[in-house]
């Protein structure tokens, strides 16, 4: 690697030809290598730490990483895993099983939000991902938790489903963007 005079980004040299750094992202094996590793958190977070507060952030951050070095197809592709794995393997509470397809979407609202502005300004992509995905997530919950779920759970699972989702989303973020800010991958 070298940096060319008068530039900020790094170059990989080869045969006399240099190339941005974001080249080596555009081959897929790569891509795959890199979407892999980052799936692999996410899906692992929930299985080792077991709280909503660790791996909520740690779900959305990777969500964030991905879709701003992959793209959208692959923030997409990795808001549908780990809420599957959820399922699975039974870390999700039973209660909150009729929330999972909305818990997908909402993640899903999460990475389209957040593309939509990552090259115009990363900050209100990620304060705006992070809301559309709280408004969605408990507008749906307060319709299924209140009208389809009366239980005495039903209260703490919409808190859940509420303004937590707002924080770990707003977390997740701030996890991105300093991972992506030590990596020099941002503008």
């Amino acid at each position: 690697m070298v940096k060319k005079e008068g530039e900020d980004m790094l170059y990989l040299e080869d045969k006399n030809m240099f190339y941005p750094i974001s080249i080596a992202l555009d081959n897929i094996k790569t891509r795959l290598t890199v979407f892999t590793i980052f799936l692999a958190i996410a899906t692992s977070a929930p299985l080792i730490f077991h709280n909503q507060f660790l791996t909520g952030p740690i779900v959305n951050a990777i969500l964030f990483i991905i879709t701003y070095l992959l793209g959208p197809y692959y923030g997409i592709a990795a808001s549908i895993i780990p809420s599957g794995m959820a399922v699975g393997i039974g870390l999700l509470p039973v209660v909150l099983l009729p929330m999972i397809g909305f818990i997908i979407l909402g993640n899903i609202i999460l990475v389209s939000v957040f593309n939509s502005f990552k090259r115009k300004n990363l900050y209100i992509g990620f304060i705006s991902a992070a809301i559309a995905k709280f408004v969605f997530i408990y507008a749906m919950s307060a319709v299924i938790l209140r009208l389809y779920l009366k239980t005495n759970l039903s209260a703490s699972m919409a808190s859940m489903m509420g303004i937590n989702q707002l924080y770990t989303a707003l977390l997740g973020g701030l996890i991105a963007y300093a991972f992506l800010k030590s990596f020099k991958k941002l503008n």
